[in-house]
């Protein structure tokens, strides 16, 4: 096994290798991050029949990673997650049997690694794809429920200074009123973490049997809103997918809006830097001298 593998966590070598895999191997990745602790109780046998793939398609996976095999995998997994320090994945009572600072310690640790993972596992075709979706549109929505539109709202923010017609919405009636006068030349975007959020799911429905493209923003590549999804970017995060609390998932769909931003921003050339410094310019009139 390489340097490399020795060095990064299991979470990092499957978002580095995610982009180049099979879509049967895709749906093992998914699992396996979202259900990491669990896999190691299981067998081969057992993981297939959960994901729903075949025990050759499994194998491949675990070669696509550098192992021999599951077995293999299993036991790098369990002697890097003994080596590793203890990471957030959710908010729940065994919290309280550690003090303070071992736990906020472990969230910004996750918060850590769930960037490291996304550095690695960009896929850059499909990212320059919706970038230049973004740069054609006549309008854009962002949605996402709950959580999520909270990133929304940042892109907004950011791609109106690239004077695009832009809206974060965390409404979902608010989202269908305006998707409902979309047409083919504007664009909805979607955030979701476990990507089967019915609001989100809906609104992409919509969309898309109006021909309007649709992008999805997910950790979860096999998704229901992957399915009504022109392109899906995927984000990565060590956050349980149905988790009680939104917060490693954050770092990463923060840290992807804004790799599209900065593709957006390589794309348009100069005349992005025109509009970013004409809109800072109207904003320094808003702070007292």
């Amino acid at each position: 096994m390489g340097e490399r593998m020795k060095n990064d966590s299991i979470f990092e070598m499957i978002a580095t290798a995610y982009p180049n895999l099979p879509q049967s191997e895709k749906k093992v990745a998914d699992y396996v991050t979202n259900n990491l602790s669990q896999v190691l109780r299981m067998t081969g046998q057992m993981l297939t029949k959960e994901v729903g793939v075949s025990e050759p398609t499994l194998f491949r996976f675990c070669n696509s990673l550098g192992f021999t095999g599951f077995k293999d995998f299993k036991i790098s997994v369990a002697e890097r997650m003994s080596n590793e320090d203890f990471f957030f994945s959710d908010i729940n009572k065994d919290n309280f049997k550690n003090d303070i600072q071992e736990l906020v310690t472990s969230v910004l640790r996750s918060e850590e690694d769930t960037i490291l993972a996304t550095i690695k596992g960009i896929d850059y075709v499909k990212l320059n794809t919706v970038a230049n979706m973004i740069i054609k549109s006549d309008k854009i929505c962002f949605f996402g429920a709950g959580a999520s539109g909270t990133i929304c709202k940042d892109a907004m923010l950011k791609f109106i200074r690239l004077g695009k017609s832009a809206w974060g919405i965390n409404d979902y009636h608010t989202a269908c009123n305006l998707v409902s006068l979309f047409k083919q030349e504007d664009l909805v975007i979607c955030i979701t973490n476990t990507g089967n959020t019915k609001e989100t799911v809906s609104l992409l429905k919509i969309a898309k049997e109006n021909g309007i493209p649709t992008v999805s923003m997910t950790s979860s590549m096999q998704s229901k809103a992957s399915q009504y999804s022109d392109v899906v970017l995927r984000t990565f995060s060590r956050e349980s997918l149905y988790s009680r609390m939104a917060m490693t998932s954050r770092i990463g769909q923060y840290a992807m809006i804004d790799a599209l931003f900065m593709n957006v921003i390589h794309a348009m050339g100069e005349e992005s830097i025109d509009m970013l410094e004409k809109t800072k310019k109207t904003s320094n009139n808003l702070i007292f001298n």
